[in-house]
């Protein structure tokens, strides 16, 4: 083998490497894109089911009021 061909192998598994690396950062930021997002929906969950609670809250208050 050639150094020339040793070299060119070499930059091909660096180049591998590299690529494997981007689609691994990649993977990962999509974990944490999909893991931000449950949350944000979690927090929309919740804020709704308080939301609902205090409005029932107001309207035994209201039912109160008028009894």
């Amino acid at each position: 083998m050639s150094l020339f061909l040793i070299l060119e192998f070499v930059a091909v598994l660096e180049f591998v490497a590299v690529l494997e690396f981007v689609a691994v950062l990649e993977f990962v930021a999509v974990l944490e894109f999909v893991a931000v997002l449950e949350f944000v929906a979690v927090l929309e969950c919740v804020a709704v089911l308080e939301c609902d609670a205090v409005l029932e809250f107001v309207a035994v208050l209201e039912c109160d009021a008028v009894l």
